[in-house]
């Protein structure tokens, strides 16, 4: 096994960028487990917020989070890629898969 020598990232900025795209990453993740386990529909036991509506709020910071990291990296934050279009359309393709085998509850 090689051993590297690894070192945090040392401009501030980009460093705190990373960390704000990994908060964020997690708390959707969170808002996404929340969703499988109590119900799409259902509203969170103490604070009553839906968490559909937890959900949109997680990925709209995830996008902004995303948003920021680009900029900070002097790339452009533009249009859907290439490989953004061939993920999706195979998570399409996987959806009627699931759909011809009656996997939805409509």
């Amino acid at each position: 096994m090689s051993i590297t020598l690894w070192k945090p990232e040392t401009d501030v900025v980009l460093h705190q960028a990373l960390g704000k795209c990994a908060e964020e990453c997690a708390e959707l993740s969170q808002a996404l487990a929340r969703c499988l386990i109590q119900g799409f529909h259902e509203a969170e036991p103490v604070t009553h917020k839906l968490n559909r509506t937890h959900l949109f709020e997680e990925a709209a910071d995830l996008k902004a989070a995303l948003r920021w990291l680009f900029d900070v990296l002097d790339e452009p934050f533009k249009g859907e890629s290439e490989r953004e279009r061939r993920k999706f359309d195979g998570f399409k393709r996987w959806q009627a898969m699931l759909e011809a085998e009656g996997g939805t509850n409509g």
